[in-house]
Formats: C-alpha cells, sequence, structure tokens
C-alpha cells in the first residue's frame, strides 16, 4: 500500500501556521523599521540632513530614500507584495 502527500501540505499539522504567523510577526517588525527610518528622513531630523550633507549626494535624495523606505514597509504590510518591496533593501 502506498501513500500519497499532498503537494504543499506540511508533514507536521500545525507547522505551516506557525510559519506563517512567525513570517508576519518578522514583516511586520521589518515594515517598522522602514516606517521609522523613512519618516525620520522626511521629517528632516538634524542627524539625517547632516549625514546626507556630509555623503554630499544633496537633500533631494534622502527625499527620495525616505518615500521608498515608507513605500518598501506598505509593500511588506500587503499581502502577495513582499517580493517587490524586497527590492526597495540596499543589500
Amino acid at each position: 500500500m502506498s501513500t500519497t502527500q499532498t503537494i504543499g501540505a506540511p508533514a507536521v499539522p500545525g507547522t505551516g501556521r506557525a510559519q506563517n504567523i512567525a513570517l508576519w510577526i518578522l514583516q511586520a517588525a521589518a515594515a517598522a523599521m522602514f516606517l521609522m527610518a523613512g519618516f525620520s528622513k522626511l521629517g528632516g531630523e538634524p542627524q539625517t540632513v547632516a549625514l546626507f550633507e556630509m555623503i554630499g549626494v544633496g537633500q533631494w535624495f534622502r527625499y527620495l530614500t525616505g518615500v521608498l523606505e515608507i513605500g518598501g514597509a506598505v509593500l511588506l504590510l500587503i499581502p502577495r507584495s513582499p517580493a517587490p518591496a524586497r527590492s526597495c533593501w540596499p543589500w
């Protein structure tokens, strides 16, 4: 007698749900970090203004980076869009 396993079903019952919850927690944490970083850039905190002045790329790049970070955070929280959101990551 042979047994068949449905493709995509977890071998251990309940493992898929726990993994899904863990991934959602990690995505929410990453989105929160992106939101904090993006709003600090758009808010004009003195440290970020000085950093972009020191780099020498201009303040327009600070605004662009802030918008991209906030956009990446939003995409991380929308189901089925984490892959496009990863394109906003610098590494």
